[in-house]
């Protein structure tokens, strides 16, 4: 029987997309956290991985490149988050898919600031132009990024972001033709592997019954140790990762200390965003076999020493 130790940190969200903290305080977090590899899994975006190396390499911290692809299935109506991993982002099929869905969001981003403007919800003094200088290097806008903003120009402050956010982004973000449609679930499986990336269906929740089928279209791992996963869920998808030869990842998204969440609670421990320190990522065996792209031959004995472990009382996420 063996616990899994936690070695990588690979779902982190920084102020390139929906994150809350930027790349240099983001890697902080995660190595003081324990972690001795980590991932930049913005959303549909890559513009903070060249810095995101970066600041692992200066903390002594191995780094894979990495990227969160938001998508839906056309065949059984469903919708799925993937983590990619080590793909060119310069390929040009590639390069030009990220150009549309940073205009997508950011566009759709604009038109909720301005509904939000006309209506009266937002502060006069605020303006969009503000926004995107206060984001350089920011291709995708949403609105944490407007957020942050305010909370620069001294008319915020983070106990009020809920309010912010349900009473103007969800309220208010109805009815958007996107600029550019996203490619559904059977074509950017494929896609990612063309550019040279390895595919992870993340957080899959409620969704372990479909891995057959992902990995039919090319689907290569599973995050497992994901704040998402219920106890129950994690060893099961264990057990699928070693049955079906998937990859095992993992990190705690949005959650935890690198997640930025628990600045908006006065009792960050009651809040849904709060997990144990170093419980979500991947073990370093686990790391190395996506780094390295090939399965360990003692995979399934290591893994079925994990599910011992599970099986004798050992606690998930």
């Amino acid at each position: 029987m063996i616990k899994p130790i936690m070695y990588a940190n690979l779902h982190n969200h920084s102020t390139h997309s929906d994150g809350v903290y930027n790349v240099e305080k983001i890697t902080d977090i995660i190595k003081n956290e324990g972690y001795l590899a980590a991932a930049l899994t913005d959303h549909d975006t890559v513009t903070g991985n060249v810095e995101m190396k970066s600041a692992c390499a200066a903390r002594c911290m191995e780094s894979i490149f990495g990227c969160e692809f938001m998508t839906r299935s056309d065949v059984i109506d469903k919708a799925f988050h993937l983590t990619a991993f080590d793909f060119d982002p310069d390929e040009p099929e590639m390069k030009e898919y990220l150009r549309r869905c940073s205009i997508t969001m950011t566009e759709k981003t604009r038109i909720i600031f301005e509904r939000g403007k006309d209506l009266e919800l937002l502060p006069k003094e605020l303006t969009w132009d503000a926004v995107v200088r206060d984001n350089p290097g920011v291709s995708w806008l949403c609105n944490d990024h407007v957020f942050r903003t305010m909370k620069r120009m001294g008319i915020a402050e983070d106990k009020d972001y809920p309010d912010f956010y349900d009473g103007i982004f969800v309220k208010h973000g109805y009815g958007i033709t996107p600029a550019y449609p996203k490619l559904p679930l059977e074509d950017i499986v494929p896609f990612i592997r063309r550019a040279g990336g390895t595919v992870v269906v993340a957080h899959p929740h409620g969704q372990l019954d479909t891995l057959p089928y992902l990995k039919s279209l090319g689907v290569e791992g599973i995050e497992v140790w994901h704040p998402d996963l219920t106890p129950d869920e994690i060893p099961t998808a264990l057990g699928i990762a070693r049955d079906l030869e998937l990859y095992v990842s993992g990190g705690p998204d949005h959650s935890g200390l690198s997640g930025g969440q628990y600045s908006f609670f006065e009792d960050y421990k009651s809040s849904v965003w709060y997990v144990p320190e170093l419980s979500c990522g991947t073990t370093k065996e686990l790391f190395y076999e996506i780094k390295n792209r090939k399965l360990l031959p003692e995979r399934k004995e290591l893994i079925n020493e994990y599910l011992e472990y599970y099986s004798t009382g050992g606690e998930g996420v």
